[in-house]
């Protein structure tokens, strides 16, 4: 599964991407509407989360968030 870091994820909702994030997922990685995703914030925090919308106006859904941080680093 491909992974992308994102600096604040939502507990749910949805994630409006910067245009080189946009750019990698669409024309680099030929993502499709409907593709999950992992994303992580360097905090600690793993999502996943579902490619959505067409074209430019795509955004990323969260559907799950992990804290993948080890119980001795909190």
């Amino acid at each position: 599964m491909r992974r992308f870091f994102i600096p604040n994820i939502p507990n749910i909702g949805h994630i409006d991407l910067d245009s080189d994030l946009k750019h990698r997922i669409i024309d680099v990685l030929r993502c499709n509407e409907g593709e999950e995703l992992e994303v992580i914030d360097g905090k600690g925090r793993l999502a996943k989360a579902v490619v959505s919308g067409k074209g430019k106006n795509i955004f990323l859904d969260i559907k799950e968030v992990k804290d993948i941080k080890k119980k001795e680093d909190k």
